[in-house]
């Protein structure tokens, strides 16, 4: 009879292990996420309109954004996820169509993913709070990390420069 109770759970164990994994796989989209590899015609493809943009100056209390755009270009849909930035002084908000992410920057440890339709663009809304640092002055870089599943461009880099004065 102990062996029977045992049996039973151990294959509840391995069963609920099974339906974790499956979920995990599951995106927000309703979709099972893919593994693509290079090359493949039906794989997403991140288009990003441009990957770097300077602010100009700005004194140290204005507090600046600016959009980049991201296209899927591909045939599947393009996930993108955790967004995370160099510096807490610069955060990330993804949107997708009326789908707004939270707001990521530097130590988030939120978990996040969303799909981008092939053919739709997806809008990463970066702003620089130079109240952040104060005190801290002259030509300043900082970035922002999205991870995707397009096999060629599995972690997409954005670029933001600033002349704080």
């Amino acid at each position: 009879m102990k062996k029977i109770i045992f049996i039973i759970a151990g294959l509840i164990l391995i069963v609920s292990f099974a339906i974790f994994l499956a979920y995990k796989q599951t995106t927000q989209t309703g979709g099972e996420v893919k593994q693509y590899s290079k090359g493949d015609e039906n794989a997403p493809k991140a288009e990003v309109d441009h990957s770097s943009f300077d602010f100009g100056v700005l004194t140290s209390h204005e507090k600046k954004s600016h959009t980049f755009n991201i296209k899927n270009t591909g045939k599947s849909p393009l996930i993108l996820s955790n967004p995370k930035s160099s510096c807490d002084c610069t955060s990330v908000i993804i949107k997708i169509g009326e789908n707004s992410s939270p707001s990521f920057s530097m130590h988030d440890n939120k978990s996040w993913e969303e799909g981008v339709k092939p053919g739709e663009t997806a809008e990463a809304i970066v702003t620089y709070d130079p109240s952040v640092h104060p005190g801290e002055k002259g030509k300043i870089e900082r970035y922002i990390y999205i991870k995707t599943d397009d096999p060629n461009m599995e972690n997409l880099s954005l670029k933001i420069t600033i002349g704080v004065y």
